[in-house]
């Protein structure tokens, strides 16, 4: 899966300064060697997946990046919070 190789090598916190074309002053991620490797990879072993498909989904995911960064930010401020509250419960 495209998703889970792209959260394994890239943070969401990254992902947000990039995008496939490096359009509006983000890096673009299109002519890295390691994105050339998983391009390469993903459409041999998928028959199904195309070049075309594999950039899309590429871009969506990196467009969605602050998103999931948000999200993620959100949910540690709520893990610390129930924490400190555990805490001060058994104090």
């Amino acid at each position: 899966n495209i998703y889970r190789i792209l959260n394994k090598t890239l943070t969401n916190e990254c992902s947000i300064k990039c995008s496939w074309k490096g359009l509006r002053n983000n890096f673009k991620v299109s002519n890295l060697h390691f994105i050339k490797i998983i391009k390469k990879q993903v459409t041999s072993h998928y028959v199904t997946s195309t070049e075309t498909e594999f950039e899309n989904i590429v871009a969506e995911w990196l467009r969605f990046a602050t998103q999931r960064h948000k999200r993620d930010k959100r949910k540690e401020n709520e893990n610390v919070n129930e924490n400190e509250k555990s805490n001060e419960e058994n104090n």
